[in-house]
This record gives structure tokens, sequence and C-alpha cells, in this order.
């Protein structure tokens, strides 16, 4: 079962940014679950799905770990750090290396309006925690409601990016509030 929020109650300040972020880790490796790609978003069949991390990553090894040994419809998981779009685009035009679920981290927020205009046109789901980041073009944006973190959806970035959302992923989000 997708569990869609965790109390932080009682956690002191530095485990509870830790615990935020294993979830959200936890998070992103079972966004891949319900969401369906078109079908050249993968080179081939053994294509894995990359999960990638954009700016600082929060995760320490958490994503890492969470992905280990995991298979998520017939592919297999991988991880991978960017530090530009530029580098997103140059792995996948150089190296067929795509990138299928893209955490932009907080310290990209100043950048979201370049970011989303360099991946115009590619099939991520783009993930972020940044106030607005939905409002600026963002597919999935972490929020915080009473100590739990949870998210909203920007459905028409996911239709744009040409990438389908299940009904379950969509009811578990908060209702679709813009931020």
């Amino acid at each position: 079962m997708f569990i869609c929020c965790v109390s932080f109650a009682g956690l002191a300040a530095r485990g509870q940014v830790a615990q935020e972020y294993d979830l959200k880790a936890a998070f992103l490796c079972k966004f891949a679950l319900f969401v369906e790609w078109p079908t050249n978003a993968f080179p081939d069949a053994k294509t894995p799905i990359t999960i990638g991390v954009l700016g600082s990553d929060p995760f320490g090894k958490s994503l890492d770990e969470v992905v280990r040994n995991e298979i998520v419809q017939k592919r297999r998981l991988d991880v991978e750090s960017y530090s530009s779009v530029e580098g997103i685009i140059k792995l996948a035009e150089e190296k067929n290396k795509i990138c299928h679920i893209l955490f932009v981290s907080q310290s990209e927020s100043g950048k979201l309006g370049r970011i989303f205009a360099g991946l115009k046109g590619r099939h991520i789901l783009t993930v972020g925690e940044s106030d607005r980041f939905c409002q600026s073009g963002g597919i999935i944006q972490f929020v915080m409601v009473e100590n739990k973190v949870r998210f909203i959806i920007n459905q028409d970035a996911a239709k744009a990016a040409k990438i389908k959302l299940s009904a379950a992923l969509l009811d578990l989000a908060e209702k679709n509030r813009k931020r």
C-alpha cells in the first residue's frame, strides 16, 4: 500500500529532516508505480527508470538505498545526479541515458522557469518542494500539511509532458491545490 503521509510529531529537529527525506525518497521510488510514460521515453525494453536529482542532493544515502534492487514496471531503478538541465539533455543525447523522474532540489528554486523551459518536450515527471513549484510548471510538489509529507499535482504539466498519472495517484494527492 502506498502511504501518503507520515507524522513527524515528537521527532528531534535533525531527525525530522532525515526522516522527511527518507520518506520523500520512498515517494520518488513509488511514483514510478503510478506513472505511464510514452513508449518513446525508453530506448529499449531493458532501459531502467532513472530517478534524477537536480542541484544539491538532500537525500544523503536514502535515495540510493530505496532504489537498490528495485524493479518497477519490469525495469530496474537507477539514480543519477545532475548539476544542470543541460547535463540532463547531454546525457540523453550523447549516451541515451534518459531521466524519467526528476527531483528538482530546493537549491534550484530560483531557476524553475529556465529548468522547465529546458525540459519542454521531454517525458520527465518533475518533482520538487519549492514554493510555487507546480505553479511554475512542475508536475508534483511535496508539501507539509500538519507535519505530514503530502503532495499536490499539476495535471496540466503532466499532460504537457505526455505522462499519464494513475487515478490512484491523483486520489492520494492533496486536492490539486494551486500553490
